[in-house]
């Protein structure tokens, strides 16, 4: 049942963190193109336990493949408006905007054992292993009535090494919910969101605010997945400070060891992990953004799944799970987003970073 539990868990932290970068609207819902890396350098603070340092680099591309813009005004009604929220009474505004985007990546994983470890290191090569990773789908916007925002993406997965690339074994994630005010400086987001992987099928829930608590700060917190809390310096620089959860994960496929060693046998790789960061956002121009992150992580735990056959057939044999110690990582993101429309500009209001 714990078991279950974490890898439902997992599931939902890789949808909603997103490669481990924040759930924030502005850099899903905006015409854009993000470059990031990461890595995690495991320091090995725990000679008794193994060392894993995993390396992870992307491209995001946000492209928009359809919009729509009007409003229509009610003149009757700007009489009586009595409160912010009343605003949405007197112009409705119909629009939508849909975008297409496409994010391939790469993930390296360094292993070095400790002298004592019980774990069966399944990859080819010890020192040095590379995953390959394309996810692809369709997220939207669509203004409601009362200044709500309907939100929602659609997106497909895979994440393999070049032994299980002969087999694919898609993710399918959905995300769906809407985003209010509840006054000029506090906004609240809900919905819900669906994944398959691996044939396990999980629903979950998410909700998150976001408050302007004095001048120059301001407070996220997006449930399960993270709080954050930024602090705005100056026109150009703003520093964060970030608690949360994030995760990578993959599939890899190894020869069989037994007398037919043309079989490749497909295992999952997983990472879940808590993590204490702070953050420099530097914004360089009108349109590019650079973020700086470096951080601590105070637990992390591997998986490496159940091995199955890649023609069907499963293996009840478990890998052991490597056992790890804290350590610290590293990440560097250049944002450029294009010209943006309406709705984009609500959204980047809405979720200030």
């Amino acid at each position: 049942m714990i078991r279950y539990f974490l890898v439902c868990s997992l599931m939902y932290i890789m949808t909603l963190s997103c490669s481990g970068q924040a759930f924030i609207f502005n850099k899903f819902f905006q015409p854009s193109i993000r470059f990031n890396a990461e890595y995690t350098y495991d320091l090995g603070l725990n000679p008794k336990h193994d060392k894993i340092s995993v390396g992870r680099s992307n491209m995001n591309f946000v492209i928009p493949i359809k919009s729509k813009l009007g409003l229509k005004m009610n003149w009757m009604e700007l009489l009586k408006v009595r409160k912010w929220n009343d605003l949405g009474k007197v112009a409705r505004v119909k629009a939508y905007q849909i975008f297409w985007n496409i994010r391939p990546q790469i993930t390296t994983l360094q292993y070095f054992p400790s002298s004592n470890t019980e774990t069966i290191w399944p990859f080819e090569r010890q020192d040095f292993h590379i995953t390959y990773g394309l996810s692809t789908g369709i997220t939207g916007l669509h203004a409601l009535r009362k200044l709500k925002v309907l939100f929602y993406s659609i997106n497909i997965s895979v994440d393999e090494d070049l032994n299980s690339i002969r087999k694919l074994h898609p993710a399918f994630t959905g995300v769906v919910g809407v985003a209010r005010p509840l006054g000029l400086f506090t906004y609240v987001y809900y919905g819900g969101y669906l994944s398959y992987s691996n044939g396990s099928v999980l629903p979950a829930p998410f909700i998150g605010i976001q408050a302007k608590i004095a001048k120059r700060l301001w407070l996220n917190i997006t449930l399960p997945v993270q709080a954050r809390l930024g602090w705005v310096l100056s026109k150009k620089v703003q520093l964060d400070l970030v608690a949360g959860l994030s995760s990578v994960g993959s599939g890899y496929g190894v020869r069989s060891t037994g007398q037919n060693t043309s079989i490749i046998e497909r295992y999952n790789f997983a990472e879940i992990r808590f993590r204490t960061a702070l953050t420099w956002n530097i914004k360089l121009g009108k349109q590019t953004r650079l973020y700086l992150e470096t951080g601590f992580l105070p637990y992390r735990r591997f998986s490496l799944g159940e091995r199955f056959w890649i023609f069907g057939k499963q293996s009840p044999y478990p890998v052991p799970v490597p056992k790890v110690a804290p350590t610290v990582y590293g990440g560097i993101s250049l944002f450029y987003v294009f010209k943006k429309s309406f709705l984009s500009s609500m959204i980047d209001g809405l979720i200030i970073f």
